[in-house]
């Protein structure tokens, strides 16, 4: 009985050195989309549609609120792009995409296809949308890019004397966050 034990304990040692373990976690992207670490996220409460894009994909995946299945893939600039924010003019249907190929993709909500692109400049940040004065907030490098949502078009670049890191609306202004200085 001993031996028995002993032949069981050493089985056991040594089906535990040749155990297997989860060494890495390889993505393998769909036809739909793909998106390898998702994040940045919208709703479209029009659509019922989930938005959402990720590192390195130069898309975005339109995923259907009620069956959470992907609809549509919603291909962007560049290969390279990275989905940073995302904000929604319900009014239009549009979703504002800010990405780092250093423009704002502009998304029609009911085709998902891009419209246009809206060019930023360096270090793009977030985005907010101001439904009273119907403009999108672009914290942006040093500044603050103001798009009016009607054309598309940048009314104004607002500049700072720090780097802008967020921003937001507060009813009826928008405010942007500067990082705090150490």
């Amino acid at each position: 009985m001993k031996k028995l034990a002993g032949l069981v304990a050493v089985g056991c040692l040594l089906s535990a050195v040749s155990a297997q373990w989860l060494e890495t976690t390889i993505s393998l992207p769909d036809s739909m989309s793909g998106i390898a670490a998702p994040c940045a996220a919208a709703y479209d409460p029009v659509t019922n549609t989930v938005y959402t894009g990720g590192l390195h994909v130069a898309a975005i995946a339109a995923i259907d609120g009620t069956s959470n299945e992907k609809v549509a893939r919603v291909p962007l600039y560049r290969y390279w792009d990275w989905t940073r924010d995302f904000c929604l003019d319900s009014t239009r249907n549009k979703i504002y995409c800010m990405s780092l190929s250093q423009s704002v993709a502009v998304i029609d909500g009911y085709t998902n296809s891009v419209l246009s692109y809206i060019g930023t400049g360096w270090l793009p940040g977030s985005l907010c949308h101001n439904s009273v004065n119907d403009r999108i907030y672009c914290a942006a490098g040093y500044g603050v890019i103001v798009i009016d949502c009607a054309g598309d078009t940048v009314t104004r670049w607002i500049t700072t004397s720090s780097r802008v890191a967020g921003i937001s609306v507060a009813m009826p202004l928008a405010t942007a966050c500067t990082p705090p200085t150490r």
